[in-house]
């Protein structure tokens, strides 16, 4: 028995050949069916589909560049509220609540897990010589450590991780006095790495969390001397 014939459409173009169109229902699906419409439509009226199709690209991307500013007003609205509770946060805990644990003064706002809070309570009980930290493992600082220091008590910073460009597209260098520097870190380079950046001497807080040689970098470190340390390690292996 020989295939059933589909029933097909022509148009004739403006220079009088006959274009046929696809079958009424497509194997193509309707992606397929879309283009060669467009391609069809683009043959009959070249310049009327030009312009069309240039406006509907005009008017996604400013579709798109208003779902991005409406994404961004949100992820900026979100943070202040964050920033304020962790405030609140804090000056409960400038107070003197007294703590049975540490976990009692935890809290996060760009800290992973509590780490904000706990480092919070610590600047507050240790005397530390100065408002300055070294990050050291920051991806792109949109979680650390001593961002909320910095946010909170306005503390000066340099921070590190593989990409320079990719932590300075944060608009914290603009805002606060933070440096960034691009290296990948070992117990050889650290030191020297610190000297360049001009941050040797006493220091507020040393944090390190660079998923591997966490303890070789904290012990080849000579150049500061922080009232505070914060270095990763693994629990399986304590």
């Amino acid at each position: 028995m020989g295939k059933p014939i589909q029933e097909t459409k022509e148009a004739a173009g403006q220079n009088g050949n006959a274009i046929k169109a696809l079958p009424l229902e497509s194997p193509v699906g309707y992606g397929g069916r879309k283009r060669d419409w467009i391609r069809i439509l683009r043959h009959l009226f070249p310049h009327k589909v030009r312009r069309l199709l240039a406006e509907h690209d005009v008017l996604e991307h400013d579709v798109l560049e208003g779902m991005r500013s409406e994404v961004q007003w949100l992820r900026d609205h979100m943070e202040h509220s964050l920033l304020l509770q962790g405030r609140l946060a804090a000056h409960a805990i400038a107070k003197g609540r007294p703590l049975h644990t540490l976990a009692d003064a935890e809290f996060r706002v760009y800290s992973q897990w509590g780490e904000d809070g706990i480092i919070e309570w610590l600047v507050t009980q240790v005397a530390v010589p100065n408002n300055r930290f070294i990050e050291i493992g920051v991806d792109n600082f949109t979680e650390a450590n001593c961002r909320f220091l910095m946010h909170n008590r306005n503390w000066k910073g340099l921070i590190f991780d593989g990409n320079e460009n990719y932590m300075r597209k944060d608009r914290m260098f603009w805002m606060y006095d933070l440096t960034a520097k691009g290296a990948f870190i070992t117990a050889e380079n650290i030191n020297e790495l610190i000297l360049e950046a001009g941050f040797a001497g006493p220091l507020g807080i040393l944090s390190i969390d660079i998923d591997g040689n966490d303890y070789w970098v904290w012990k080849a470190i000579n150049v500061v001397d922080p009232a505070i340390v914060i270095c990763e390690f693994n629990a399986i292996l304590v």
